[in-house]
């Protein structure tokens, strides 16, 4: 069952009207989801839910900051398992992106959610397009930042990457993982020096769901697991089928400095896909570089208004 774990607070938009912040736990068989809730007071009739989905390694609070500055709506923003405040997979399991989809299928029955809109960052776009292939009849709209969709590895790797995998976990469960303790600066300039596109404050932004207290220290909370190689990869011809059966109006937003310059044969061929596949298809770039969203939100934001609060695509 749905257990709220926190008392609603209240921020601004930047139109001036409060929104209610509170935390959600979500059971599932091995502990929980932690998730955070953006809300308009119930007075202001605005049902459009939207499930936010965070990239790799970063947590819930990656759209602190961009969300505020949308008009409004329902936003659950999910932390991944072994991520924020969610627990971590029991152990001896792997991380996984088609597991990634299941844990977006439980959250969203339990929110009871019958239709709903999907924004994801990086892993969390590549998951977003998973689930919305998979079940299109719930999915109303999809906007996917700074994204190159669910990753994908060459069928010729795949007893490579298997054993490299396999190895890593074994390695890795020989070793005892208590987390080292930072100061908070530490924790920030660890945190810094592994993600150079982050700003400092942005990078403050995260840590505060990204680590928790220790004897007066921090530790990152994010489970050690989720730097190994995962055992299994999707191959282009996987993600082709995935993405041509994703239906709804979908928005990708991509930085200019962010995804696009490494990959954009694969963007491109994966837009072409969406294009054909969506019921409306909207491609962006703008300025920033792969953590636009929290480093430069305003470059974001007026194009998911547009788009994700349009009459033609929100019930509002």
């Amino acid at each position: 069952m749905l257990r709220l774990v926190s008392s609603a607070l209240q921020v601004r938009q930047v139109s001036g009207l409060p929104m209610m912040v509170k935390e959600l736990t979500i059971p599932v068989p091995w502990g929980h989801i932690a998730a955070k809730e953006y809300s308009n007071p119930p007075d202001t009739h605005n049902e459009h839910n939207v499930l936010a989905l965070h990239g790799w390694m970063d947590n819930a609070n990656t759209f602190d900051r961009l969300i505020p500055m949308l008009p409004g709506g329902n936003f659950v923003c999910m932390d991944f398992p072994g991520h924020g405040k969610s627990s971590y997979r029991p152990g001896g399991v792997c991380y996984s992106i088609t597991d990634y989809v299941i844990d977006v299928a439980r959250v969203v029955n339990e929110l009871k959610w019958e239709k709903f809109s999907i924004m994801g960052h990086s892993l969390g776009g590549g998951i977003g397009i998973l689930y919305s292939a998979t079940f299109p009849e719930k999915v109303e709209n999809l906007v996917v930042i700074d994204s190159i969709g669910p990753v994908t590895r060459k069928t010729e790797k795949f007893a490579t990457q298997l054993r490299e995998s396999i190895r890593g976990h074994l390695d890795l469960e020989e070793k005892i993982h208590n987390g080292v303790k930072y100061s908070h600066e530490q924790a920030l300039k660890r945190l810094l020096e592994g993600n150079s596109a982050l700003t400092e404050e942005s990078a403050k932004v995260l840590l505060q769901r990204g680590t928790r207290e220790v004897e007066e220290s921090l530790v990152f909370a994010r489970d050690p697991r989720l730097k190994l190689t995962s055992p299994i990869s999707l191959s282009i011809d996987h993600v082709l089928n995935v993405v041509s059966n994703v239906k709804c109006p979908t928005l990708t937003v991509l930085a200019k400095d962010g995804l696009i310059g490494q990959f954009k044969e694969q963007i491109e061929l994966f837009a072409k896909k969406l294009q054909e596949s969506c019921s409306k298809f909207i491609k962006v770039e703008v300025e920033g570089n792969h953590f636009v969203h929290l480093n430069q939100p305003e470059n974001v934001a007026p194009h998911i208004k547009n788009f994700l609060f349009s009459i033609d695509n929100a019930k509002l």
